[in-house]
């Protein structure tokens, strides 16, 4: 013979619990959770933006860029049609590439932009920041290769 528990009521306890974990309770409760569980991913990919742009900053702060506009014209146009291309035509997206590369390229060759050192650790913790920034921002997610 089962002996139930007895709540003051007169109810058995698992009928008490039954009626407490209604479908209402429960529809409750996973709403707010997916309200937490979405918030949290905002939050996420809020850090991850703020990461990436740090990491940019501190990469980009080590870059010289010299000449006037006209001087430069080339390689503005050419890294903007490349983005375009990116951006809109997605079954060119080689050429996009090339682009870019070829618009930095000539810019390094005919002297418009000049790197100046840095250090191997300012490198290395600002490439840490945009890669994890973007795993942040593009998945929403904290996905660390060194945690388990």
């Amino acid at each position: 013979m089962k002996h139930s528990h007895f709540v003051p009521n007169g109810k058995a306890k698992s009928e008490r619990n039954n009626r407490f974990w209604s479908n209402y309770s429960v529809e409750f409760s996973y709403k707010r959770i997916v309200v937490v569980k979405t918030t949290m991913k905002l939050l996420i990919r809020l850090c991850g933006l703020g990461l990436m742009l740090i990491g940019i900053k501190v990469l980009a702060g080590s870059v010289i860029l010299s000449g006037y506009l006209i001087s430069s014209l080339p390689v503005v146009l050419c890294t903007i049609s490349g983005i375009l291309t990116l951006t809109y035509a997605r079954q060119y997206r080689k050429l996009g590439w090339l682009l870019i590369i070829f618009s930095i390229i000539y810019a390094i060759a005919r002297g418009k932009i000049f790197i100046t050192p840095i250090s191997l650790i300012s490198f290395a913790l600002a490439f840490f920041a945009v890669s994890t920034g973007y795993t942040m921002l593009a998945t929403g997610k904290i996905k660390l290769p060194l945690l388990p």
